[in-house]
């Protein structure tokens, strides 16, 4: 009989664990989910995902690190090509999150469930946050603190996708909540001084 590559590829069994655990700590969780729920969605017995990883804990710590690595990379990249401006860094944030909607769930997940935070995220961000504040900000808006503008961009775009996912389930009124339009609308918003009108 011929086996599954999972079951003689340990890299690629790792991978399955690793896909599905973002899959379901993205649905329920840190404390919602459990390695049967996990296990159940890659189709293995618990035990290869306990010899992979050991405990919940740091499947957890490893999930976070994967999906949030790719931002750290654009940004990386995009400090390498130059000095970056501040939207240019807005727009490379809106970019990853549309690419990656799990990587919005699994931060509001750590905002509401009290979910370890990996250390090499807590040291990313540091890094992040020193270098995009002391970025200049010539054409934000000179009325708002750089702190208070950083926070607003950043909720909102992270809000966006939240809410977005709740007009989906829940159903809405006719709206246009693509996400180029919403980035336009919300760079403007940073961006002006101009008036923001209502859509009706």
């Amino acid at each position: 009989m011929n086996r599954s590559r999972r079951e003689i590829d340990p890299a690629a069994t790792r991978r399955a664990i690793l896909s599905s655990a973002t899959r379901v700590f993205a649905d329920r969780g840190y404390a919602g989910a459990s390695y049967q729920h996990i296990a159940d969605e890659a189709g293995l017995q618990k035990s290869h995902i306990q010899y992979h990883f050991g405990t919940k804990e740091e499947l957890w710590r490893t999930v976070v690190d994967y999906v949030t690595r790719e931002f750290t990379i654009e940004f990386e990249r995009l400090l390498a090509e130059g000095s970056p401006s501040f939207e240019q860094v807005i727009r490379v944030r809106h970019n990853v999150l549309t690419n990656r909607p799990e990587y919005v769930r699994l931060l509001g997940w750590m905002c509401l469930d009290e979910a370890p935070i990996p250390a090499t995220m807590q040291e990313r961000t540091r890094q992040f946050l020193t270098s995009v504040l002391g970025m200049p900000m010539e054409e934000s808006r000179a009325d708002v603190p750089r702190e208070h503008l950083f926070a607003i961009a950043f909720g909102a775009l992270h809000g966006y996708f939240l809410f977005r996912r709740l007009v989906e389930v829940e159903g809405a009124p006719d709206m246009d909540l693509t996400e180029s339009a919403y980035l336009e609308s919300l760079l403007k918003v940073l961006f002006s001084k101009t008036e923001v009108k209502s859509a009706a």
